[in-house]
């Protein structure tokens, strides 16, 4: 017997379904170490035209890291502040994450980030490489704000949707996104 797969008459419903999502965050011992704002400024000084997106202030490419081998070390750092803050809770990762894209950007005074979202990817993540006094929040849809510190870390799932309110300071930092590796799994055919 064959089946008929077409969706064309079938009536989707939809329901919303409350669920909270953690948002991990924590300073880096020793993070100026790194010296990730002059691997950023360095990257700016080299490559000044801003990425277009709901980022209102300049930002690099979405493939720096394969441009910048520089960032590599900061990515492993992330990467694995992600395995630590997930299985501090007793959970376990079903694969390896591997990295999605990675991007730097530096806001001055009034510059902002619309609220978006960054599905389907697993994790978030932005570290803070100089902000200062007064700078904007990271500010999530629930009203919930983390307040970005030299050497932090915030990651949070890609499903989260978050926003930088116009800033009364710089801000520099860098983001990248991560996905569970998929590789093994074949499509349904």
């Amino acid at each position: 017997m064959k089946m008929n797969t077409s969706n064309e008459n079938l009536l989707i419903n939809r329901s919303y379904v409350k669920q909270d999502l953690e948002v991990f965050y924590g300073v880096i011992p020793n993070w100026e170490q790194l010296d990730v704002k002059g691997i950023i400024e360095n990257y700016r000084k080299n490559n000044p035209q801003s990425n277009t997106s709901n980022v209102k202030a300049w930002h690099s490419g979405w493939d720096t890291h394969k441009k910048d081998p520089n960032f590599h070390p900061l990515i492993r750092l992330c990467e694995q502040f992600c395995y630590n803050a997930v299985e501090g809770n007793g959970a376990k990762f079903p694969a390896p994450l591997v990295l999605i894209d990675f991007w730097c950007m530096q806001y001055d005074k009034g510059e902002h980030a619309a609220p978006h979202q960054h599905w389907p990817s697993t994790f978030s993540v932005c570290y803070y490489a100089d902000v200062g006094d007064g700078c904007s929040p990271l500010r999530f849809r629930d009203g919930s704000e983390i307040t970005p510190q030299n050497g932090m870390i915030i990651a949070f799932h890609g499903m989260v949707t978050h926003e930088v309110p116009p800033t009364n300071s710089h801000r520099t930092c860098v983001a990248m996104n991560f996905a569970v590796s998929t590789k093994g799994f074949l499509p349904i055919k």
